[in-house]
This record gives C-alpha cells, sequence and structure tokens, in this order.
C-alpha cells in the first residue's frame, strides 16, 4: 500500500513487473513536514489524522510513503514499519546490472 501516491508515482509502481500496489490516500501528513515533529504540533497531527492511522494499521500489506518525515510520523502513529515508496524499486534492479556505472 503506498500513502501520498500521485500519478507519478503511480505510473513509476506501474512499471514493476509483478507488483501490486493500493493507494492508502492522502493523508494528513501530506501538510505537516519538519512542522510534524514539533512537539505540541506532532499531538495535534496524531489526532487529527487517528482515522488515517486506523486505516494504516487495519492494512495487512507493507506500507510505504514518498515522504521520509511521513515515513516516521505515520510509522509512530501508526505502530508499524513504513518504507520508502522507492524501496520496491531497489529489490527489483541489481546493482550488478549497473557495475560499470559504479566503478
Amino acid at each position: 500500500m503506498v500513502q501520498k501516491a500521485d500519478d507519478d508515482v503511480s505510473t513509476l509502481l506501474t512499471l514493476i513487473s509483478g507488483l501490486e500496489f493500493g493507494a492508502l490516500g492522502k493523508g494528513y501528513y501530506d501538510v505537516s513536514g519538519s512542522f510534524g515533529f514539533i512537539k505540541d504540533s506532532f499531538c495535534l497531527l496524531l489526532d487529527i489524522g487517528k482515522d488515517f492511522v486506523s486505516s494504516v494499521r487495519s492494512v495487512d500489506r507493507e506500507v510505504f510513503s514518498t515522504g521520509e518525515s511521513c515515513i516516521l510520523q505515520i510509522g509512530y502513529g501508526a505502530a508499524r514499519l513504513v518504507g520508502l515508496t522507492t524501496e520496491p524499486l531497489k529489490e527489483t534492479h541489481s546493482t550488478e546490472e549497473c557495475s560499470e556505472a559504479l566503478s
């Protein structure tokens, strides 16, 4: 499941052979960024987003997000690991294929 899956992200993910994904929606973390790490703001965002966090908790698949601060905030609120959307790409591409470019 992917949070914050806009058209570009969705298009990119469809290029990964065999990958099935669904969108969780944008949620409420889209507006927070570093603001969400301020103590009073963080508590407020957890309260505002409790329905979204509940949906993340109920998903029985891996959850990914395009935003690094979103990963931390969603993971904390949902008490589960949330990955970066680029991780499925990394798993489908071997660095051995790019050995010349890496040397």
